[in-house]
């Protein structure tokens, strides 16, 4: 799964599966965010969510989890 296109016309929500990850990935999205809102995408960081990474998030969610960090 993956990101594979956004609509200009909607807002997207960045989410975490365990709030560790929120902390250790945060300070990397904050530059590429304000690239990314400056094209015309609307992307904000969000908070903690529970992921099945055998189906689809909500609508309009980017979610962040880990399956294997050595």
């Amino acid at each position: 799964l993956g990101v594979y296109a956004a609509s200009p016309s909607k807002t997207y929500t960045i989410t975490f599966d365990t709030a560790a990850m929120k902390a250790r990935y945060t300070p990397s999205y904050t530059e590429a965010l304000k690239q990314l809102n400056a094209a015309g995408l609307h992307i904000k960081v969000g908070g903690v969510e529970p992921v099945d990474i055998n189906q689809c998030g909500p609508a309009y969610h980017i979610q962040v989890t880990e399956r294997y960090r050595p």
